[in-house]
């Protein structure tokens, strides 16, 4: 199962793209489908819109010409005024930290000794998290 996660800050919205091996990879063209329909469903919310995409750095899948190429297809055939994309420096955008069986704390032990009281509010009303 693969995935693509395109998220509009302005509205705090994120779509999810799902696909399985059968249907595609995780490239390029899979990753540019995913975010023409994203800019799609964008230019019909904020016609002629200036959109900014901010991802990692990772050449075969948002650093190249078929996505480049997309761009300009969907600034040309759509409302769209400007599409500008921002990736991270040079490098891994993450660290990697294997954990071991004793890294792992005792986290129910933890909370049961602080005693933290998350179930009333400070004037002793219930709390309903669900709400």
């Amino acid at each position: 199962m693969s995935k693509k996660k395109v998220t509009n800050l302005k509205d705090s919205v994120t779509n999810c793209y799902f696909w399985h091996e059968g249907l595609g990879n995780r490239g390029a063209i899979e990753i540019g489908s995913c975010v023409f329909k994203f800019l799609k469903e964008t230019a019909e919310r904020y016609a002629n819109s200036n959109i900014i995409f901010y991802s990692d750095n990772c050449c075969g899948q948002q650093k190249n010409r078929f996505l480049l190429g997309m761009y300009y297809y969907a600034v040309e055939s759509l409302p769209i005024n400007s599409i500008t994309h921002n990736t991270k420096k040079t490098g891994n955008a993450f660290v990697v930290n294997e954990l071991n069986y004793d890294d792992y704390y005792d986290l129910k032990k933890l909370f049961e000794d602080i005693t933290l009281n998350v179930n009333k509010d400070p004037q002793g009303n219930q709390i309903n998290y669900l709400k």
